[in-house]
Parts: structure tokens; sequence; C-alpha cells
């Protein structure tokens, strides 16, 4: 990510909103969407995109590992405890 290696995360989130708003269901969108809210600190916001994302592609391993480490993030054990049981 380009945008996160400037130091330009409003920017990433300000384009990825853009590409949502004309297609929604835009997986790498919503991917990208769901890391930038964790750079921001906002993983609840995380978690929506991310499932939304797995909504699409429900094998995607970066997919399920944002959304685990989202539900870390709030503590949310058993969020993280789903997202293994998906795997097993």
């Amino acid at each position: 990510m380009a945008y996160q290696k400037q130091g330009k995360s409003a920017e990433m989130k300000r384009y990825f909103q853009m590409v949502l708003s004309a297609n929604p269901v835009d997986y790498e969108g919503n991917m990208a969407m769901g890391a930038c809210s964790l750079m921001q600190h906002n993983p609840s916001a995380a978690v929506s995109y991310f499932t939304k994302a797995l909504s699409m592609k429900p094998r995607s391993e970066l997919g399920n590992f944002g959304l685990a480490y989202s539900y870390s993030c709030l503590g949310e054990v058993g969020g993280v405890r789903m997202v293994q049981a998906s795997h097993l």
C-alpha cells in the first residue's frame, strides 16, 4: 500500500471510500478499508469491512487474519475463536 508507506492514511481512506461508493461489494476495497480502519485505531469499523470482504471470499487468509486481529483489538476473544474455528 503506497499510501501507507508515505504516511497518507487519510488519502488512502478517501480513495477507497470512493471505490466502495462506486461498488460496495469490491473485495479489495473492503480489505483496504479494514486495514485503514485498523491503522486509524478503529477496530469496530475494521470488523465490518473484513466481514463484508469475507462474505465474498470466505477462505481469504488475509481477510480472516484481519478479522481475528480486529476482534482481538476489541478484546473479543469469542470473535477470535469463531474465526479460528472457521479454519479447522
